[in-house]
């Protein structure tokens, strides 16, 4: 592997992983913004 090549692969890397992990992380965000909400909409008809 040439360092041309293993420089594009890390470019590649770079450009790849943070759009998956914004993905991931916004996937996150709404399954606990919801899971929040179900919660209080539950304890709320409880009570």
């Amino acid at each position: 592997m040439s360092r041309r090549d293993r420089r594009k692969a890390m470019q590649d890397a770079k450009n790849f992983t943070p759009k998956k992990n914004k993905m991931s992380s916004v996937g996150v965000t709404i399954l606990a913004v919801i899971a929040v909400a179900a919660w209080i909409a539950f304890v709320m008809a409880r009570n």
